[in-house]
């Protein structure tokens, strides 16, 4: 992968490179030597990991922001931005009654290398 990014960088000036669905999470080395990449290659790179996965199978188990603390991806990162549909999971509401079926919950829990904690949600039907 890396030695792909550094083809693309070069030929077509590649600035930004999404991986999708790497197991970081619990791989410190890939993700220490993706840190290294976009430091070497100067570009920036975002990976979408499915934190939720891990939550299969496990008794009672419901999707849980919380759930992007505890890996390599905050570690090696300079933003953590988790996204979650809820209803997705079938679940409509959220603990104190509000109706989460037109809701995205976002959680911003690091930003520019600053630890974060901001929560909030926004309306699926007015995202464009």
């Amino acid at each position: 992968m890396c030695d792909v990014c550094r083809q693309h960088v070069k030929d077509f000036g590649v600035k930004v490179v999404f991986v999708h669905y790497l197991y970081i999470n619990s791989d410190s080395d890939r993700a220490f030597k993706l840190k290294l990449l976009a430091k070497e290659l100067g570009i920036s790179i975002v990976v979408l990991a499915n934190i939720f996965e891990y939550r299969e199978g496990m008794e009672g188990a419901l999707p849980c922001m919380r759930d992007l603390y505890d890996n390599y991806l905050g570690e090696y990162s300079d933003t953590v931005i988790g996204l979650c549909d809820y209803p997705s999971y079938h679940i409509f509401m959220d603990d104190n009654g509000r109706d989460l079926r037109d809701l995205l919950h976002v959680s911003i829990l690091k930003c520019h290398g600053v630890t974060q904690d901001r929560r909030f949600y926004i309306k699926k039907s007015e995202i464009k």
